[in-house]
């Protein structure tokens, strides 16, 4: 089984225009980061295809760390900010 099909308009520029952003352990380099997801990435894979659809029967067997990167692509960012109305902001 697999997937149903997406819509047929559609387009790969849509689906990365609100992707999911995954809080990850602080590494002090960017290769270490990448091994977290990688080590994680069956765990990332089920959470985005639940995301998606919940009748698992349907999901690709093979959610493995080599087919991850066919699936999706990975942007690791070292800083995460939250804005509030309140901010004020200085000029410099």
């Amino acid at each position: 089984m697999q997937l149903p099909d997406p819509p047929k308009n559609l387009t790969l520029d849509e689906l990365r225009t609100d992707c999911t952003a995954i809080l990850i352990p602080e590494f002090d380099y960017p290769d270490d980061s990448y091994a977290f997801v990688q080590e994680m990435s069956q765990q990332i894979f089920e959470l985005e295809l639940d995301s998606w659809y919940r009748d698992r029967v349907r999901w690709p067997t093979q959610r493995d760390a080599q087919t991850f990167p066919v699936w999706f692509d990975v942007e690791i960012h070292s800083m995460v900010l939250a804005l509030d109305r309140k901010i004020k902001t200085s000029k410099l």
